[in-house]
């Protein structure tokens, strides 16, 4: 495990509702068809999918103010 994915796994992050949906789709692509319900899977692969996208980007930042400082 890099520091890099260290950082990552460490965000506690909002729920996409607290977020723009927009933003959500800019780092995951379109959200799924359906709902919830009916296509469960692809929903939770699409919030994975910009939740870790949000963790990395938090990440490369925190290690670059790292480096910064150095």
């Amino acid at each position: 495990m890099t520091l890099r994915d260290w950082f990552a796994g460490q965000e506690q992050l909002p729920d996409c509702g607290e977020l723009v949906m927009e933003a959500c789709e800019a780092l995951a692509g379109k959200r799924p068809d359906g709902n919830w319900t009916t296509n469960t899977i692809a929903w939770l692969e699409w919030e994975a999918a910009w939740r870790a996208r949000i963790r990395y980007i938090r990440a490369d930042a925190m290690l670059k103010a790292r480096e910064a400082k150095l």
